[in-house]
């Protein structure tokens, strides 16, 4: 029997390589997707691979999305990623890292599918939790919402602290593409202090 699996975040760095690494394991992958974006570069290439695209608009359509998906595990890796908010930004980052999540726990509420959701260092310091921004408060938040459906429900909740990713297709403004940037193009390029400490994840490494 073929393994189904949920993803959301599928056309992020990480989601991609996941989704597509799925697949070729033999599973039958859905990608959650927002409708507005579901045409985009990013969507058509997770269809060329062989994911389905789900679409929504609104988190109780996620519910609904989860439940009938019945999925053998679910990999949340949505999020909105903020370094510096301002006002406009608190919807954004409630709906996203908040509420669109708590709907995804709740559509699969009592079916024990054990769910891998992607947290995020930013909110942590020297091992604690301590948010240093609204994104990763946000991200905290829903720690606490995760704990409620484990103690009520018994949901089997995963989660995964990520420090920075690198490897193929990465687009992001992230420390590793500008170094192979400069290095292709013979230049130097200013960096933090020496002593800086870093920890840095190949993306296979992450997704094996």
């Amino acid at each position: 029997m073929t393994r189904k699996a949920l993803v959301t975040g599928a056309t992020g760095f990480l989601g991609r390589h996941l989704a597509a690494r799925l697949v070729a394991d033999g599973w039958h992958v859905t990608a959650l997707q927002r409708r507005a974006s579901s045409s985009s570069a990013a969507c058509a290439e997770l269809r060329r691979v062989g994911v389905e695209i789900a679409e929504f608009d609104e988190g109780l359509q996620v519910q609904q999305l989860a439940r009938a998906s019945a999925p053998d595990a679910v990999f949340h890796l949505a999020t909105h990623y903020l370094k510096a908010h301002v006002s406009d930004d608190v919807p954004t980052l409630i709906d996203a890292n908040i509420a669109i999540r708590t709907h995804l726990l709740e559509g699969l509420r009592g079916s024990g599918v054990p769910v891998v959701s992607a947290m995020s260092y930013f909110q942590f310091s020297e091992g604690m939790p301590r948010p240093v921004s609204l994104y990763s408060a946000t991200k905290q938040a829903f720690l606490d919402i995760c704990e409620y459906y484990r103690v009520v429900d018994g949901a089997d909740i995963r989660q995964v602290v990520l420090f920075d990713t690198f490897g193929p297709g990465d687009t992001r403004d992230k420390l590793m593409p500008h170094l192979v940037a400069a290095l292709r193009e013979r230049r130097q390029i200013k960096l933090g202090p020496s002593r800086q400490p870093i920890n840095l994840l190949y993306v296979d490494d992450v997704v094996a």
